[in-house]
């Protein structure tokens, strides 16, 4: 009588299920796009020239590329091995820390792409690594994964980039980009599923399948 009501008309009712997010992807135009907006942005001294290419042509992910030193990269054998990441600290203060990477298939090395071993070589020779332990970072620290977004979303709004839905490019986005190029491009998966740390191939078909 007073406006009350006497039952919970939400009783019972189930929540709809959220839906799976979007694996995005990049047009052409929009990676001829991300890569222009590094070259302009950036001098190859500025970690981030580098880090957002990490993204872009590994598939890293960002404590991934926060935690690769030098010593991760063989000139040599062409390879990157993953043995590292930069967590994110839940306690007040107490900072960020390098750790193993996400899980034991997390660990893992493959070839680089020649486009980025020749930027990677062009950092190398810039820097004395002997100072500079860190690929994307300054002397022997590297840089925060916190940073890394701000300074990743700061580059994206200066250019205006987005992906092919029309969002704004994420670091996770230029992964699932490249997952996705390279099952478009013929690679077979469980070389994919290597690159990306992933636990098994089924995993790899399970998320870029529809690719």
């Amino acid at each position: 009588n007073n406006g009350e009501l006497l039952r919970d008309p939400f009783k019972g009712v189930k929540m709809p299920k959220k839906g799976e997010a979007k694996i995005t992807h990049l047009t052409t135009e929009q990676m001829d796009n991300v890569l222009t907006a590094v070259y302009q942005d950036y001098d190859p001294q500025d970690p981030m020239y580098v880090g957002i290419l990490l993204a872009f042509y590994a598939g890293l992910r960002r404590g991934e590329i926060c935690g690769l030193r030098w010593n991760d990269v063989d000139f040599y054998k062409h390879t990157i091995t993953i043995r590292s990441a930069v967590g994110v600290s839940d306690g007040v203060g107490m900072g960020d820390y390098t750790k193993s990477p996400k899980n034991k298939s997390s660990i893992r090395s493959f070839p680089m792409l020649p486009q980025l071993e020749a930027v990677l070589k062009q950092r190398y020779r810039l820097l004395s690594p002997n100072d500079h332990w860190y690929v994307v970072g300054e002397e022997d620290k590297f840089m925060r994964p916190q940073q890394y977004n701000r300074l990743f979303s700061e580059f994206v709004e200066r250019n205006q980039l987005v992906d092919a839905y029309g969002k704004k490019i994420v670091p996770h986005g230029l992964r699932h980009n490249f997952a996705t190029v390279g099952i478009r491009a013929g690679m077979d998966i469980a070389s994919l599923a290597l690159m990306m740390g992933h636990a098994s191939r089924a995993m790899t078909l399970d998320t870029y399948g529809d690719a």
